[in-house]
């Protein structure tokens, strides 16, 4: 299937289109079969852009979406909802504090804050919004490091006290913990305090090493 030609965006009438075009350095994590893929989306999209001109709607449907079940679908779009309308207050609070127009980064923050109770899970501090939002007493951290377990999500993530953080360093929180049992029954009852959904602190609590969920991701990365 051949890309249209730029011809397509004087039609008369319709709207000057901006095609995709092929990046100047392709992303890190892809691999030779991901670049593939990425090529025949530019170039089925750009024949689409040409053919009908730009969409009103965009809508994109993971494989695993197709297949779930009613009630499953419905579950996730109520997140999803759920989701939304906590940015949105978010945003409003961070507003009503002095900081408008807030980056991704704030909003996931105020997210994670307001999951862990407004409190730091390792430590059990309250969190005042000075603290974490003009002081940076505390920073975003991944339970599971990011450099092993190569997930980024929101479930791999919550609000440390930046000395505790730089001191876990590339370790979980049973790594960090496990020389010293009680300490470490103390860090599992904070959790408590702290509120965090139950998939969380299952997370928090693991014991095994993080990286063996994820060893095909890595063989994968590596190919």
């Amino acid at each position: 299937m051949s890309t249209p030609s730029r011809r397509a965006t004087a039609r008369p009438g319709r709207p000057r289109i901006a095609f995709l075009h092929t990046p100047a350095r392709c992303p890190s994590f892809a691999t030779r079969q991901i670049q593939r893929t990425l090529n025949e989306l530019r170039k089925v999209t750009n024949n689409l852009l040409g053919l009908y001109g730009r969409p009103d709607l965009i809508r994109v449907e993971l494989t695993r979406e197709l297949k779930e079940s009613k009630r499953r679908r419905s579950e996730r779009l109520s997140s999803n909802k759920k989701q939304e309308a906590n940015r949105k207050e978010a945003v409003a609070d961070l507003a009503d504090h002095g900081i408008s127009n807030p980056d991704r980064a704030t909003i996931e923050k105020w997210l994670l804050w307001k999951e862990a109770n407004e409190r730091c899970p390792y430590t059990g501090d309250h969190i005042g919004f000075e603290a974490l939002f003009k002081e940076n007493k505390y920073q975003v951290e991944h339970i599971w490091p990011r450099s092993r377990s190569l997930d980024n999500s929101f479930a791999n993530k919550t609000l440390c006290r930046v000395d505790i953080n730089i001191q876990k360093g590339n370790r979980t929180p049973y790594e960090m913990y496990a020389h010293d049992h009680h300490v470490w029954e103390g860090v599992k009852l904070r959790l408590a305090d702290c509120r965090l959904p139950e998939h969380k602190v299952r997370r928090f609590v693991k014991e095994h090493d993080c990286r063996c969920r994820y060893r095909g991701v890595r063989r994968a990365a590596a190919r």
